[in-house]
């Protein structure tokens, strides 16, 4: 996120505590968002198929835990577009609904990052909708300076921190989107983390 010049993961640091060495990450306040119904709505959520808002892309369609139908659904919002385009280069396991944070600031924060960067193809999130789109050209030009500065900038920082196998993995993903700047298509059989929120 930083070497992209994104800032979407929130100031994160190590830290000792009391069961031994973790992360410490910079709280973000959300502003109350409601719908037309006064019912709140995130970025990404579900609600009835048939009360998809505008401007809104469904992601799938399933029954709750009462069979009523549901669809998860999240923005078309180039901010979260940048999100899932850097969950594609991390590797994001576990990108759920509640990960994605509009901050008061307007901007639009991911969180949670514990299951990110191995070396096989792990990806799982909520942000499925742009499957199968080009990826937007200025976030492509940020892309291809991240794969150019690479084995310069990058890869040091990564040193000592992941393995060799997932520092070359994090290059491939980032050279394949160079090569087909287009979001994949769901590749397993679950694409997307649950609980999903």
């Amino acid at each position: 996120s930083d070497a992209l010049g994104w800032g979407v993961v929130p100031t994160t640091v190590l830290r000792d505590g009391p069961f031994g060495p973790g992360m410490v990450q910079r709280w973000i306040d959300t502003p109350e968002r409601h719908g037309e119904h006064g019912d709140r709505v995130d970025l990404v959520d579900i609600c009835p198929p048939d009360m998809i808002p505008p401007g809104w892309i469904p992601v799938l369609q399933a029954y709750d835990g009462d069979g009523e139908e549901v669809a998860l659904i999240h923005a078309n919002d180039p901010r979260l577009e940048r999100m899932a385009v850097l969950d594609l280069l991390l590797n994001n396991a576990d990108r759920k609904g509640g990960h994605a944070l509009e901050g008061l600031d307007g901007y639009v924060y991911g969180v949670d990052h514990g299951i990110c960067l191995h070396s096989e193809d792990k990806l799982r999130t909520v942000l499925w909708g742009w499957a199968g789109t080009a990826v937007d050209d200025a976030l492509m030009t940020d892309v291809v300076a991240f794969v150019d500065s690479f084995a310069a900038d990058i890869e040091p920082r990564l040193r000592g921190h992941i393995t060799e196998r997932e520092i070359d993995a994090v290059l491939g993903r980032a050279s394949a989107l160079v090569a087909v700047p287009v979001m994949p298509e769901p590749r397993s059989s679950r694409p997307i983390p649950w609980p999903a929120f």
